[in-house]
């Protein structure tokens, strides 16, 4: 889910951003294609789980999906190298930081904390995480130590 949250973000929310700063001399087609091929992708492994819960775990299907989750990490691995070389600078160079603000807010409302958090977190260099746990206060601090504890013995099962 938080991929599909991501293209949704990117095609709807942040794109518009660009193009308003940048002008038309940017084009996303190519990127928001790589979002309709990753959610037909992303489609795709569902209904192969769907069946694996149905079969009561048939090897078979293990399989094609072990072999459709390795595409889907090299497909991911590109189409973020690509956001992060074209994009980033983009937004760093012409986006008012209003504008990305906004963007982020609007992205964020949308997301899971239990799965999204843990791999915020897990970026963050020191000095990052330093300031943000400066941020959050008392209760905040607690529910992403509870998030992370339980997001660690998901990664362990």
């Amino acid at each position: 889910m938080s991929v599909r949250h991501h293209q949704a973000a990117g095609d709807v929310m942040l794109w518009p951003v660009i193009r308003a700063a940048v002008g038309d001399q940017v084009n996303l087609r190519a990127l928001s294609g790589d979002h309709a091929a990753l959610a037909s992708r992303l489609d795709q492994l569902q209904a192969r789980a769907a069946a694996f819960r149905l079969w009561r775990g048939s090897p078979q299907i293990a399989g094609l999906m072990a072999v459709e989750l390795g595409e889907l990490s090299t497909q991911l691995s590109e189409h973020i190298r690509v956001e992060e070389s074209e994009v980033f600078p983009l937004i760093s160079a012409h986006v008012r930081a209003t504008d990305w603000a906004t963007v982020e807010a609007d992205a964020r409302a949308g997301r899971r904390m239990s799965f999204d958090t843990p791999r915020e977190l897990a970026v963050l260099t020191d000095e990052e995480r330093a300031t943000e746990a400066c941020r959050w206060g008392i209760a905040m601090r607690v529910l992403h130590m509870v998030v992370a504890l339980g997001h660690r013995k998901l990664d362990r099962a």
